[in-house]
């Protein structure tokens, strides 16, 4: 699959996901957890491709600046559509691309301090930016991190990144049902994220078509379906 595919891939799990959060009355449960499940496919996805731009970006800067902007814009109909339509401002907690932001900054933290030799500055820093994702309550909190960094640092052992990515899955759902009091059955939905590792491992390491038009269609699609959710759903 090529870079492409995998976006279409994640925007379109992510459109399910919050079809089915936002329309929840209006479905039947079954349907309602069917879309959940299969959008848990799209962050663990985004953070694959968010490792692999790191690599081919010319401005590591300008990227983590276009992730933080859009996130700002996205903030306050993200918010507006997970209060269920009850305020369009909610400190409680942020949206993913806050955390996408946070986690390229960590591994390009921890490059540059790699190259200068300096292991446990690097360490530190990817722990920083993870721990200020939890402390934001960004979508994903620390594991939203941490999932960047394991496509990081296993980029070329797609063996080592498969086991390193399904064990922090196993973790990210243990933590939540342990530490965030979320019951049995929604942690099991979250560590099923896992499932996302069969499309990243078919990676074939081409862009696909599309060019810059695709690449601004692509991240445009957050803030604007959130805006449309925000406005037109019975939330």
């Amino acid at each position: 699959m090529s870079s492409l595919a995998l976006r279409v891939l994640a925007l379109s799990t992510m459109l399910i996901d919050h079809l089915g959060f936002v329309f929840y009355p209006l479905l039947p449960l079954p349907v309602f957890l069917a879309m959940r499940v299969v959008g848990r496919l799209s962050m663990p996805i985004f953070c694959f491709l968010i490792a692999e731009g790191y690599y081919h970006t010319r401005s590591v800067g300008r990227y983590i600046g276009r992730l933080i902007l859009l996130a700002v814009v996205a903030e306050l109909p993200y918010d507006r559509v997970f209060s269920g339509g009850q305020s369009w401002f909610n400190i409680v907690d942020q949206n993913v691309l806050f955390t996408l932001a946070l986690g390229l900054l960590a591994i390009h933290m921890c490059d540059a301090f790699l190259l200068r030799g300096a292991r446990g500055s690097a360490l530190l820093s990817v722990m920083l930016c993870a721990g200020l994702a939890q402390f934001m309550r960004a979508g994903y909190g620390m594991f939203g991190v941490l999932f960047i960094f394991v496509f990081y640092c296993f980029r070329d052992r797609p063996a080592r990144k498969a086991a390193a990515f399904l064990g922090l899955c196993l973790t990210f759902g243990l933590f939540e049902y342990l530490a965030e009091g979320v019951d049995l059955y929604w942690a099991v939905v979250l560590a099923g994220a896992a499932a996302a590792i069969l499309p990243i491992l078919f990676f074939n390491g081409q862009r696909g078509r599309g060019g810059k038009l695709a690449q601004s269609v692509f991240y445009l699609f957050y803030p604007v379906h959130l805006a449309l959710l925000a406005l037109f759903a019975p939330i």
